[in-house]
């Protein structure tokens, strides 16, 4: 990791991608995921950060791809503005060929982004998730923020819709580029079982350990599901109240919580349904996981997840908050195999085709020849 203020851009083109993440979600992962794919089009990166411990995997991941990791000031507190400034003189001195923040709110980065315009930098704004916001003086931040943005990335149609309402001039800034995932990590044969001969099958979810997820209500239609066994991969704030809950409802070894994990390719392909039952969300990029690795998708249907999830066709989907809804459509694909079957093969086309690690680079890589055309590379 280096020192903000001792290093030369290197050879262009050159895309500066900045979080300002405090934690390891899915937006970080889809930071590693483009970072790792878009040199087949001719863009190389660097990654800019804060010193957030919750953010080391996002930092050694990006370092085992061999991409620069640099360290940005915090800009918070009374000194945020000569921060700003700082930052802004030394995006000017890097001079990369365009700035690319990576948003979990629209509302995120703000501070960089407004460096990245002042340095005179074009400036891409991705836009992960999309948290309803109401009323002049909600709004009016964001579209001010907005006007120093050359594109946004939506990553549904559903964002990109949302979004409009924040973005001055939105037709001519907003592009959707679906998320996506390395499909051949994991479409793999599986490896050694999560399950034993005889045992109980087995519900997945993998998420972040926050309200958003809607995991208490995975924990309530757990209840309605007796003979079945739930693992939570993921970490978060909500864990303790999490593991409260399941004991409060009597689930006893049913329920087991992994923490964060390193080896969820084995644990989708091992699982018998992937569960998501989020509240609100952007793309998730643990749907796409679980259809490329051919576990049939139960999520709610919320945010963009429709979009990758067609239901009755590539997955089910059900209505927020609601555990007995949940529970019949685990229950409906745990009692027929031919539908499993069929959820299966219609995910699996559908990822390859349309939210593959690959097309998220290229459209990416189009939005910056927008901005940069004469740094534009052929795409394959």
């Amino acid at each position: 990791m280096s020192a903000l203020g001792q290093e030369r851009m290197p050879a262009r083109p050159t895309v500066m991608h900045f979080t300002d993440a405090t934690e390891f979600g899915g937006a970080e992962r889809m930071i590693v995921t483009l970072m790792a794919a878009l040199p087949a089009y001719g863009w190389q990166s660097i990654l800019v950060h804060h010193a957030e411990p919750g953010i080391r995997r996002l930092i050694d991941e990006t370092k085992g791809l061999g991409i620069e990791t640099r360290v940005a000031p915090p800009m918070q507190g009374g000194g945020r503005w000569r921060t700003v400034l700082h930052f802004a003189r030394q995006l000017r001195r890097w001079a990369p060929d365009v700035f690319h923040a990576h948003l979990s709110s629209p509302s995120a980065c703000r501070y960089a982004l407004i460096a990245a315009r002042l340095a005179g930098l074009p400036v891409v704004a991705t836009v992960q998730l999309y948290v309803p916001v109401r009323g002049v003086r909600a709004t009016y931040p964001q579209r001010l923020l907005s006007l120093g943005v050359d594109r946004y990335i939506a990553v549904s149609d559903e964002v990109a819709r949302r979004m409009r309402g924040l973005c001055v001039n939105a037709s001519r800034k907003i592009r959707v580029v679906y998320n996506g995932v390395p499909v051949d990590e994991f479409d793999q044969e599986s490896g050694d079982s999560v399950r034993h001969a005889g045992s109980r099958p087995t519900v997945l979810a993998v998420a972040r350990l926050h309200p958003q997820k809607g995991l208490s209500y995975l924990l309530e239609a757990a209840t309605l599901l007796p003979d079945v066994r739930f693992l939570v991969a993921g970490d978060g704030s909500e864990r303790s109240g999490l593991e409260q809950q399941a004991r409060d409802l009597r689930l006893g070894d049913r329920v087991e919580f992994l923490g964060e994990r390193d080896d969820v390719p084995r644990l989708l392909r091992q699982a018998d349904v992937f569960v998501l039952p989020s509240l609100y969300e952007g793309l998730p990029v643990s749907v796409l996981e679980a259809m490329a690795a051919g576990t049939p998708v139960v999520a709610t249907a919320v945010g963009g997840t429709d979009e990758a999830v067609v239901g009755g066709e590539t997955g089910i989907l059900v209505p927020p908050r609601d555990p007995e809804a949940l529970a019949k459509a685990l229950r409906e694909i745990l009692s027929s195999a031919p539908l499993a079957r069929k959820f299966i093969a219609g995910a699996k086309a559908r990822v390859r085709t349309t939210f593959s690690a690959e097309a998220v680079a290229r459209g990416v890589s189009a939005v910056y020849g927008e901005l940069c055309p004469d740094r534009r590379r052929p795409t394959r």
